[in-house]
């Protein structure tokens, strides 16, 4: 499954979107399933949502090509782009059943 886009057709969702960083990815656990919501409040006025599995698909379509490696070192890799992409939800956000943001 990929990301799904809702458009906030009302400016309560569109004040729903600008509760979330613009045009980052962050993620959320709802009982004990993690997904990730892009907001966009200010161009396409929507919040992409998306399940693991989208969030992979997504993340295997911006990530470099692996690389050999140039030199042995300690192992430590810096994070990818990808990972630095995504934050946690602020927990001040509550969501309901319904809700724009909720997947």
């Amino acid at each position: 499954m990929g990301f799904v886009m809702r458009v906030a057709n009302t400016p309560q969702q569109l004040d729903r979107l600008r509760l979330l960083p613009a045009r980052k990815f962050v993620s959320r656990t709802k009982g004990a399933r993690r997904y990730y919501l892009y907001a966009d409040p200010d161009y396409c006025k929507c919040v992409f949502l998306g399940d693991a599995l989208a969030m992979k698909n997504y993340q295997n379509l911006v990530s470099p090509a692996p690389q050999a490696p140039m030199a042995i070192g300690s192992g430590d890799l810096p994070p990818t782009v990808a990972q630095q992409m995504i934050d946690e939800v602020d927990p001040g956000i509550g969501f309901f059943d319904g809700d724009i943001l909720d997947f």
